[in-house]
């Protein structure tokens, strides 16, 4: 004799049943979430249940997914691309994947202010220049410290930097 049932997510389960000593009965046992009948065929939408020793059938809830023959818990993407679950303020979902969105879509998506962005994009202006005058420029101007090179050399060099990383 086979006992049926279901898992935590409504996946069915069955099993050889347990028969009881003779001197109790000798008859088959299930557990309280167990029966003899096959359970009921559903919908997509649907999962059966065992309640009250009667087989029931109830919605799949917003966290669960029938995925084939089988119902999961739905990952923390599709849950958020399902609105379960709140996207974070900045990210997007792109392939499956929590991504970074740019500073331009959250400026559309109002998740900055105009004013943020262009506190943002003028930091991010100074950072490159900053670097780039270590990098590049820094060095002539000390060589036109020592009379190495002409001062218009070390401002060419300054005004190339400027010109490629623009305030906004």
């Amino acid at each position: 004799m086979i006992a049926y049932g279901t898992d935590e997510y409504g996946n069915i389960t069955s099993r050889e049943a347990q028969r009881e000593p003779e001197q109790v009965g000798g008859g088959y046992v299930c557990n309280e979430k167990e029966l003899f009948t096959s359970p009921p065929q559903c919908k997509d939408d649907k999962r059966p249940i065992v309640i009250n020793k009667e087989w029931a059938i109830i919605d799949i809830d917003s966290k669960h997914i029938r995925d084939g023959e089988n119902i999961r818990a739905k990952t923390q993407i599709e849950l958020m691309e399902t609105g379960v679950e709140e996207i974070p303020k900045g990210y997007k979902i792109v392939d499956k994947e929590l991504v970074y969105k740019t500073l331009e879509e959250q400026l559309t998506d109002k998740e900055i202010t105009k004013e943020e962005y262009n506190t943002i994009k003028l930091n991010e202006c100074y950072s490159l220049r900053r670097q780039a005058y270590f990098n590049e420029s820094d060095g002539l101007f000390f060589d036109y410290q020592r009379g190495e090179i002409d001062k218009q050399i070390w401002l060419d060099k300054v005004k190339e930097i400027k010109l490629k990383y623009p305030k906004p």
